[in-house]
């Protein structure tokens, strides 16, 4: 009995483990695409093809998420700093849509 309450325990603490370490690979891979959407975008800033409205609208969600991906920022949990990488990217995503 004392057998099975350990093993018990041992396996809950290694599924919390692994849902720690899935939600942070699942931060680092947003945060992999935040930076390939900007790589798309920087090109076409540079060639003066996206309004100064769409600008301003991509150094915010640079700035907010950029503390985020640098684990700069206080998050409270990887699935708030995850929604906040995703819409980074679905505003950078919009920007580009539009050209």
């Amino acid at each position: 009995m004392k057998y099975l309450a350990i093993v018990a325990l041992l396996a809950l603490g290694a599924c919390s483990g692994t849902a720690e370490v899935r939600a942070t690979n699942a931060l680092a891979i947003s945060c992999d695409a935040f930076a390939t959407a900007l790589d798309q975008v920087t090109p076409l800033r540079k060639q003066g093809k996206i309004s100064a409205d769409n600008v301003k609208r991509v150094d915010a969600a640079i700035a907010v998420v950029t503390p985020v991906c640098s684990k700069s920022g206080a998050v409270v949990d990887p699935a708030t700093a995850i929604g906040v990488v995703r819409q980074g990217i679905d505003l950078v995503n919009q920007v580009r849509s539009t050209l």
